[in-house]
């Protein structure tokens, strides 16, 4: 989880500061940063939900409700914090707000990590749910 985290804020760095130094780039180029960038972000979902599962125990129907219901609410958390910062600051803003929220986003799942470990299911066993 932390991987596929850090590999979309990675990309989300690497756009802002091509934005705040305006350096040519090809369409080749950001086509192929956006493509990683939205593998990298949604690849999260499943390792999240296994976790979820995992330490819900008997609850894990509960815990992926509000699991995703976070979700939801942080897309829309997200569309109006980008919208705020696009109108304040310009196309930087947005940029430089993802990359200070991811950055607290990384910090809280290494902390929820190191607090709450799951152990992975060895060869041939199944996870528990």
């Amino acid at each position: 989880m932390i991987a596929t985290l850090g590999a979309a804020l990675t990309i989300t760095l690497i756009i802002a500061v091509i934005n705040a130094t305006a350096a040519p780039v090809g369409p080749a180029a950001l086509i192929g940063l956006l493509a990683v960038w939205g593998v990298a972000a949604w690849a999260n979902n499943a390792p999240m939900n296994a976790r979820t599962l995992r330490l819900a125990g008997p609850a894990g129907t509960e815990a992926m409700a509000l699991n995703t219901s976070g979700l939801y609410s942080g897309i829309a958390s997200g569309s109006a914090v980008g919208g705020t910062t696009l109108d304040r600051f310009g196309a930087g803003g947005p940029l430089a707000a993802s990359v200070i929220i991811g950055i607290c986003g990384i910090a809280a799942m290494v902390l929820g990590i190191v607090r709450w470990p799951t152990e992975r299911p060895r060869n041939g066993e199944k996870a528990a749910a």
